[in-house]
């Protein structure tokens, strides 16, 4: 992963634990990460989760990697 996903990851973790009140994310529960992936509008990355359950969701995906 470039440095340009880490700093977007980053942030979304960020984001995201000061949004569940967790002062550090290192792994999202389970029910919370297909709730952001189904409520998505895109997704960009390199994860094979957005080629298996992001498009059984039917949430768009860019492969980058």
């Amino acid at each position: 992963m470039g440095l340009g996903g880490y700093l977007t990851w980053t942030s979304v973790a960020r984001e995201i634990a000061t949004r569940i009140g967790a002062s550090n994310v290192k792994v999202l529960p389970v029910e919370t990460y297909n709730r952001l992936l189904a409520t998505a509008d895109c997704l960009i990355g390199n994860s094979s989760s957005f080629i298996r359950e992001a498009s059984f969701l039917g949430t768009r995906s860019v492969i980058v990697g």
